[in-house]
């Protein structure tokens, strides 16, 4: 596993039903996978580059079919022109969402 720099992996649950991910981006990689660090980091390599929103694009569908809930469900919150991103979705809590990634 690579060194990752200060923890950005901060799962926020609101209500029942949302849960809010800081999170970091890694674009123009050669697959789509996601790590979690044992900092605390949690990193999404994505195969688009960071050009006419195709990037945010591929997060949104990756984390949907990740989290097996709708594109629709999935929205970035902050972060939309940074590496650094604050995702909201809807439909997943926060064990099962740490299921998926751990």
């Amino acid at each position: 596993m690579t060194k990752c720099p200060k923890p950005l992996w901060k799962l926020r649950p609101k209500g029942n039903n949302l849960l809010k991910i800081h999170l970091k981006v890694i674009p123009c990689s050669s697959s789509r996978k996601l790590e979690y660090c044992k900092d605390g980091t949690l990193k999404i390599y994505l195969c688009s580059a960071p050009e006419k929103g195709r990037a945010n694009s591929e997060l949104i569908e990756y984390l949907a079919k990740k989290a097996g809930v709708s594109k629709s469900a999935v929205m970035i919150e902050r972060g939309v022109n940074s590496r650094r991103k604050l995702v909201s979705i809807r439909g997943i809590s926060k064990a099962d969402f740490e299921q998926l990634v751990l």
